[in-house]
């Protein structure tokens, strides 16, 4: 009988408890950061009754009181975090499902790429069954941002954005871009999602890897590159899958490419062997020699391996970089400068007093090429150079939308520059 009496007892307060919650997260839903507002007012004369109600006056008691103070308000900020990931996740997903409007994966993606990305959250799946039908579409764009994402998707879920890399491992453009996001997914690979995070390639199966990294039917010069750096990559932590991968290249290359590609990939493992010497001055000789070389492709290799030397020559890095964005020169030598290293290098460098000038002045040349796709590769890092120079960025916004032809990038300034503006 009485067992009868606490299960009926048990669900009652079951039911008042759900009740609750569903009147809480009503609330919340409706009234959003006034709620947690609210929340905090009430506890804090909670604590503050109990402090006055009981006269407390001993040390130890006001600091266990603060402490439990400050926990409630951690636990708040959290949830609200939580909470607002959640949702931008299903306005990004509902909005194109529903309406197929991508502007705001399209923003989310820019974050991700711009350094800042998701933590391992529930909606993930959701988000990935609406990348995976991208990557399969026609708007080339999107799958471009997508693979450039690809380091900060991977911190959401590892396996679902191996298996959007393995997706657009197979691109195909046929009118102009090729094989440009293929290229791009390899480097992904090598690409941390923040610095200190662990490459992609270190943190799956080698066997996963490897089905990336292997040259096949219509691969341009431009993806042997970036599977040569990959290879590098390993040349130390896993040299016995390395060396026959580096070996299988080689000769696949000689057959597929004509001489003077072939030679651009010899010539990118020989740079970033000798990246590897003591003697620093070896890796900046070779790339000086290589960007002049009158072998266009020699000349890429050397753009796309310039931060080699960044960390003892800054100053050179800028000359090299400012070199290798000389309008005369070839836009696929140009491009290399547009990546998201050599881009978070620039910025880091307008912190610098010494290098401020020429990082600025890379930067500028860079927003304002002729090439569409390198103003906007370069613009990916906003949220990079938001954190940096807010000033700058809004001059650049500016800029956009005084001379910019480019729609996608009127789009993204627009949006930045809302932004901008709503944090002043």
């Amino acid at each position: 009988m009485k067992i009868r009496w606490f299960k009926e007892r048990f669900k009652s307060l079951r039911a008042l408890c759900a009740s609750a919650s569903l009147i809480v997260k009503h609330l919340r839903d409706r009234l959003g950061i006034l709620f947690d507002a609210l929340a905090l007012l009430v506890i804090g004369v909670i604590f503050l009754g109990i402090l006055m109600h009981y006269k407390i006056r001993d040390a130890g008691d006001w600091a266990s009181i603060c402490a439990a103070f400050v926990v409630a308000v951690v636990v708040i900020f959290f949830s609200r975090r939580a909470t607002l990931r959640e949702a931008m996740l299903v306005e990004v997903t509902m909005s194109y499902l529903i309406h197929g409007d991508k502007s705001l994966l399209d923003d989310l993606l820019g974050k991700l790429i711009g350094g800042r990305p998701l933590r391992q959250i529930k909606l993930g799946d959701t988000l990935f069954d609406v990348l995976e039908k991208l990557v399969v579409g026609q708007d080339w764009e999107m799958r471009r941002l997508i693979a450039e994402a690809l380091p900060a998707l991977s911190e959401i879920h590892t396996e679902r954005a191996m298996s959007v890399a393995t997706m657009l491992r197979e691109d195909w453009e046929p009118t102009k871009w090729k094989t440009d996001v293929r290229r791009r997914v390899v480097e992904a690979l090598i690409l941390p999602s923040q610095p200190g995070r662990t490459p992609l390639i270190n943190r799956v199966k080698p066997k996963k890897v490897i089905q990336l990294l292997q040259l096949r039917e219509k691969d341009q010069i431009y993806v042997a590159m970036a599977i040569a750096e990959a290879i590098h990559e390993w040349k130390d932590t896993r040299p016995k899958i390395a060396n026959p991968l580096k070996d299988e290249l080689l000769q696949f290359a000689v057959k597929l490419f004509p001489y003077d590609q072939y030679q651009a990939i010899c010539d990118t493992f020989d740079l970033l062997q000798a990246s590897k010497s003591s003697n620093i001055l070896i890796p900046l000789e070779k790339l000086e020699q290589m960007s002049n070389s009158t072998n266009t492709f020699v000349q890429i290799a050397a753009s796309r391996n310039v931060l080699l030397v960044s960390g003892r020559f800054p100053d050179k890095t800028l000359d090299l970089m400012l070199g290798f964005l000389e309008p005369s020169r070839h836009h696929n030598i140009r491009r290399p400068i547009a990546k998201e290293q050599s881009v978070d290098f620039l910025i880091k460098m307008l912190g610098n007093r010494t290098y401020q000038t020429k990082a600025e002045e890379t930067l500028w040349r860079l927003f304002s090429d002729t090439e569409e796709i390198i103003r906007i590769a370069t613009f990916d890092r906003a949220e990079r150079l938001k954190d940096k120079d807010q000033a700058l960025l809004l001059k650049v916004c500016d800029h956009i939308l005084a001379n910019e032809t480019s729609q996608i990038l009127l789009e993204r300034a627009r949006r930045m520059k809302r932004e901008l503006s709503g944090r002043e």
